[in-house]
């Protein structure tokens, strides 16, 4: 029962997560951040099937491909895997380090994002130059300031945490993590210097006609 419960949980969480995923991935099509084809609605759901079929199918191969390079690496054979009973020492030990490697690589995700959703909350209220009376600004500086640098702070020691000491597979999946970082760095580099006008406008405007057309 608690093998079934925790088995939702795990797939809910992933359904969220893809879903969100797709919604960003549509956004940076809309914006000729990524090829037009992830910008594309469908005429009956309304949703970026397109963008939501690249990253399940993405998921689904990392996951697969995942879980077969963990237990390559603690020394399993693929046969041992997949004819081994679902209860059975090798299952166990494969999927439970599995687990652990893919959970370290969307959690790193997370916690980039939000390091970079903390600093964007400071950023755009120095740019909005705000100001308040009283309470009010004590209130303003506390949730626009002082929480979003207490929460970088928090993942900070979290994000250290996972690092020190060296532990398998959580090292590894945080250096995977690290080559993907440097990646996306690489391309919002190369897409400011390519195409300057798409950088300036990106994430500036959301525009939801199309959508709301296709709604009614």
């Amino acid at each position: 029962m608690l093998a079934l419960v925790a088995f939702n949980s795990a797939f809910s969480d992933s359904v969220a997560m893809q879903s969100n995923a797709g919604r960003v991935y549509y956004a940076m099509g809309r914006d000729g951040v990524l090829p037009h084809y992830f910008a594309e609605l469908h005429r009956k759901y309304v949703t970026p099937h397109k963008a939501l079929i690249f990253i399940g199918t993405s998921a689904s191969l990392l996951a697969i491909g995942g879980t077969l390079l963990i237990n390559y690496l603690i020394g399993n054979s693929i046969s041992s895997l997949l004819f081994d009973t679902a209860t059975g020492s090798v299952v166990s030990e494969s999927l439970g380090t599995s687990f652990q490697f893919l959970t370290t690589l969307a959690l790193f995700g997370l916690i980039i994002t939000h390091f970079l959703l903390n600093i964007s909350v400071m950023t755009l209220f120095v740019r909005l130059k705000e100001k308040h009376k009283g309470i009010y600004n004590l209130i303003h500086i506390t949730e626009h300031y002082v929480l979003p640098i207490l929460a970088t702070a928090v993942f900070i020691f979290v994000l250290y945490e996972s690092v020190i000491p060296p532990i398998f597979p959580i090292t590894e999946a945080i250096a995977a993590s690290v080559i993907y970082l440097a990646f996306a760095i690489y391309y919002a580099i190369r897409i400011k210097i390519t195409k300057p006008e798409v950088a300036r406008r990106a994430g500036k405007s959301v525009n939801l006609v199309e959508e709301e057309k296709l709604a009614r």
